[in-house]
């Protein structure tokens, strides 16, 4: 097998299992949805959904978010969450200390060594009081 071959078959195997496979799961036993794509089901399923989105600052609001901000004196707080502050934030929240420490064993660098449910609880205000956050 190639490399190639190999990558087509993971490709495929994966968009099953992540999807085709749940689309299988969610139609009732004994029905069939005939001549519709997993892509359709997740477009109508979004478009069903779009009441509960929230929608995202492109770069220009950000930028004259910022610029109104310097322009009145006024402060900006801007964060950007990188996984080094998604793992903090999720400690006994999302994951356990052991797998925060496993997979973040970056962590120490910023400062925070798990488990340090008092750098999370002060990231979480941190952004809870940020103007922009993304």
């Amino acid at each position: 097998e190639t490399a190639e071959q190999a990558y087509n078959r993971g490709f495929e195997t994966g968009q099953y299992d992540g999807g085709e496979k749940w689309l299988e799961n969610a139609v009732p036993q004994n029905m069939l949805l005939p001549d519709v794509t997993l892509q359709e089901v997740i477009a109508l399923g979004v478009e069903q959904l779009k009441p509960q989105c929230h929608r995202l600052m492109d770069v220009h609001e950000v930028f004259e978010q910022m610029m109104q901000a310097l322009a009145s004196n006024s402060p900006c707080a801007v964060v950007r969450l990188g996984d080094g502050e998604l793992l903090a934030l999720s400690q006994d929240v999302v994951y356990n200390a052991r797998i925060v420490k496993q997979e973040g064993e970056f962590l120490p660098y910023a400062g925070v060594k798990p488990p340090d449910i008092g750098a999370r609880d002060q990231l979480a205000q941190a952004i809870r009081h940020a103007q922009i956050v993304g």
